[in-house]
Protein backbone atom coordinates (compact mmCIF):
# COMPACT_ATOMS: atom_id res chain seq x y z
CA UNK A 1 0.00 0.00 0.00
CA UNK A 2 2.80 2.27 0.59
CA UNK A 3 4.01 2.13 -3.01
CA UNK A 4 0.94 2.98 -4.67
CA UNK A 5 0.82 6.08 -1.68
CA UNK A 6 3.80 6.96 -3.40
CA UNK A 7 2.88 6.85 -6.67
CA UNK A 8 -0.17 8.69 -6.44
CA UNK A 9 2.08 11.54 -4.93
CA UNK A 10 4.48 11.03 -7.62
CA UNK A 11 1.63 11.58 -10.49
CA UNK A 12 0.37 14.54 -8.49
CA UNK A 13 3.74 16.22 -8.52
CA UNK A 14 4.59 15.57 -12.01
CA UNK A 15 0.85 16.85 -13.24
CA UNK A 16 1.30 19.85 -10.63
CA UNK A 17 4.83 20.81 -12.37
CA UNK A 18 3.41 20.11 -16.16
CA UNK A 19 0.48 22.43 -15.46
CA UNK A 20 3.56 25.01 -13.79
CA UNK A 21 5.57 24.31 -16.80
CA UNK A 22 2.39 25.26 -19.26
CA UNK A 23 1.36 27.89 -16.82
CA UNK A 24 5.14 29.11 -17.19
CA UNK A 25 6.05 29.33 -20.77
CA UNK A 26 2.62 30.68 -21.81
CA UNK A 27 3.51 33.68 -19.68
CA UNK A 28 7.08 34.05 -20.81
CA UNK A 29 5.67 33.75 -24.42
CA UNK A 30 3.53 36.46 -24.12
CA UNK A 31 6.01 38.92 -22.53
CA UNK A 32 8.25 38.02 -25.28
CA UNK A 33 5.92 38.73 -27.86
CA UNK A 34 4.93 41.92 -25.88
CA UNK A 35 8.31 43.28 -25.76
CA UNK A 36 8.82 42.84 -29.13
CA UNK A 37 5.88 44.56 -30.48
CA UNK A 38 6.67 46.76 -28.04
CA UNK A 39 10.36 47.16 -30.16
CA UNK A 40 9.22 46.74 -33.46
CA UNK A 41 5.78 48.77 -33.17
CA UNK A 42 3.43 46.38 -34.06
CA UNK A 43 1.16 46.87 -31.64
CA UNK A 44 0.35 50.64 -31.71
CA UNK A 45 -3.19 51.04 -32.67
CA UNK A 46 -2.96 52.42 -36.20
CA UNK A 47 -4.26 55.94 -36.49
CA UNK A 48 -6.62 56.14 -39.12
CA UNK A 49 -7.76 59.83 -38.61
CA UNK A 50 -5.92 62.22 -41.24
CA UNK A 51 -7.01 65.37 -39.29
CA UNK A 52 -7.37 67.05 -35.93
CA UNK A 53 -10.22 68.89 -34.82
CA UNK A 54 -10.54 72.22 -32.49
CA UNK A 55 -13.38 73.72 -31.05
CA UNK A 56 -12.51 77.48 -31.15
CA UNK A 57 -14.82 79.59 -29.64
CA UNK A 58 -14.59 83.38 -30.18
CA UNK A 59 -15.04 85.65 -27.23
CA UNK A 60 -15.85 89.46 -27.63
CA UNK A 61 -14.54 91.12 -24.66
CA UNK A 62 -15.61 94.97 -23.21
CA UNK A 63 -12.67 97.65 -23.83
CA UNK A 64 -11.99 98.06 -20.57
CA UNK A 65 -9.72 94.51 -21.35
CA UNK A 66 -7.85 95.87 -23.78
CA UNK A 67 -5.35 98.25 -21.64
CA UNK A 68 -3.36 94.52 -20.23
CA UNK A 69 -3.89 92.64 -23.22
CA UNK A 70 -1.79 92.50 -26.65
CA UNK A 71 -4.04 93.93 -29.19
CA UNK A 72 -4.05 93.27 -32.68
CA UNK A 73 -5.55 95.14 -35.56
CA UNK A 74 -7.55 92.81 -37.69
CA UNK A 75 -8.92 93.58 -41.04
CA UNK A 76 -10.94 92.22 -43.95
CA UNK A 77 -7.86 91.24 -45.47
CA UNK A 78 -6.30 89.19 -42.63
CA UNK A 79 -9.60 86.95 -42.45
CA UNK A 80 -10.25 86.76 -45.97
CA UNK A 81 -8.52 83.00 -46.03
CA UNK A 82 -10.55 82.64 -42.60
CA UNK A 83 -14.66 83.18 -43.37
CA UNK A 84 -15.12 81.12 -40.37
CA UNK A 85 -13.75 83.63 -38.07
CA UNK A 86 -14.96 86.64 -39.81
CA UNK A 87 -18.25 85.42 -39.85
CA UNK A 88 -18.11 84.59 -36.08
CA UNK A 89 -16.29 87.89 -35.41
CA UNK A 90 -19.47 89.55 -37.35
CA UNK A 91 -21.92 87.73 -34.94
CA UNK A 92 -21.21 89.94 -32.56
CA UNK A 93 -23.45 92.84 -33.93
CA UNK A 94 -26.30 90.52 -33.33
CA UNK A 95 -25.84 87.99 -30.80
CA UNK A 96 -28.11 87.95 -28.33
CA UNK A 97 -25.50 86.35 -25.36
CA UNK A 98 -25.66 87.83 -21.91
CA UNK A 99 -22.21 89.49 -20.82
CA UNK A 100 -20.85 88.19 -17.77
CA UNK A 101 -17.62 89.92 -16.20
CA UNK A 102 -17.16 92.28 -19.34
CA UNK A 103 -16.98 89.15 -21.93
CA UNK A 104 -19.05 86.95 -23.70
CA UNK A 105 -19.22 83.85 -26.21
CA UNK A 106 -20.46 85.14 -29.53
CA UNK A 107 -19.71 82.17 -31.84
CA UNK A 108 -18.33 78.65 -31.91
CA UNK A 109 -16.07 77.09 -34.83
CA UNK A 110 -15.15 73.67 -35.79
CA UNK A 111 -12.05 73.89 -37.24
CA UNK A 112 -10.00 70.38 -39.16
CA UNK A 113 -7.45 72.24 -40.76
CA UNK A 114 -5.69 74.26 -37.93
CA UNK A 115 -6.50 77.43 -39.05
CA UNK A 116 -6.52 78.77 -36.06
CA UNK A 117 -2.78 78.75 -35.80
CA UNK A 118 -2.52 82.22 -37.38
CA UNK A 119 -3.60 83.72 -34.71
CA UNK A 120 -0.69 82.61 -32.07
CA UNK A 121 2.08 83.69 -34.67
CA UNK A 122 0.89 86.83 -35.59
CA UNK A 123 1.61 87.41 -31.76
CA UNK A 124 5.15 85.80 -32.30
CA UNK A 125 5.55 88.36 -34.79
CA UNK A 126 5.28 90.92 -32.69
CA UNK A 127 5.75 90.25 -28.76
CA UNK A 128 7.97 86.95 -27.82
CA UNK A 129 6.75 83.62 -27.07
CA UNK A 130 6.73 84.10 -23.21
CA UNK A 131 4.62 87.20 -23.70
CA UNK A 132 2.22 85.62 -25.85
CA UNK A 133 1.65 82.91 -23.77
CA UNK A 134 1.55 84.65 -20.24
CA UNK A 135 -0.53 87.62 -21.69
CA UNK A 136 -4.28 88.04 -23.11
CA UNK A 137 -4.51 88.21 -26.88
CA UNK A 138 -7.46 90.92 -28.72
CA UNK A 139 -8.17 90.84 -32.14
CA UNK A 140 -9.70 94.21 -32.82
CA UNK A 141 -12.23 93.89 -36.02
CA UNK A 142 -14.49 96.85 -36.88
CA UNK A 143 -14.43 98.41 -33.33
CA UNK A 144 -14.60 95.31 -31.07
CA UNK A 145 -12.15 93.17 -29.49
CA UNK A 146 -12.21 89.30 -29.41
CA UNK A 147 -10.23 86.40 -28.27
CA UNK A 148 -10.49 82.75 -29.89
CA UNK A 149 -9.64 79.88 -27.93
CA UNK A 150 -9.29 76.83 -29.29
CA UNK A 151 -9.04 73.13 -27.66
CA UNK A 152 -8.19 69.86 -29.35
CA UNK A 153 -11.02 67.32 -29.68
CA UNK A 154 -11.02 63.49 -30.57
CA UNK A 155 -12.48 62.10 -33.01
CA UNK A 156 -14.03 58.76 -33.42
CA UNK A 157 -11.96 57.09 -36.58
CA UNK A 158 -13.35 53.87 -37.85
Amino acid sequence: MKLSDINKKQAAIVCILICVGIIGTYLAYGMITQQRDLITGNNQPENKCQETMFRCFIIEYNQSFTKDALVFPLTDADLKDHPEYKRGMQEAYTSTTEWRDGERLVYEVQDYSGQHVWSFNLCLENYSRSECLSRLKLYEYQGKYFEIRCIPCQLKCW
